[in-house]
């Protein structure tokens, strides 16, 4: 399940990123992992913002999942 988190959040595919790490935690994966899989996320979406490919509603969208996945651990 590695990188499912990182390519669901980045993908801006919410339900699916918080369903992943619903089922981590569940799985008994460390919370700081999750976290970490998050912050790699976080840094292509930014990096997407950067390239001009994502724009302000995917980086809120982005904070919104990590907030609710931060929430969750």
């Amino acid at each position: 399940m590695a990188g499912s988190l990182v390519e669901a959040m980045a993908g801006m595919r919410e339900e699916e990123a918080l369903s992943i790490a619903r089922e981590m935690l569940e799985g008994g994966t460390d919370p700081m992992a999750i976290l970490e899989q998050s912050r790699e996320a976080m840094e292509l979406v930014g990096a997407r913002f950067a390239e001009g490919k994502y724009f302000l509603p995917e980086l809120m969208m982005a904070g919104e999942m990590l907030r609710e996945i931060s929430e969750l651990t």
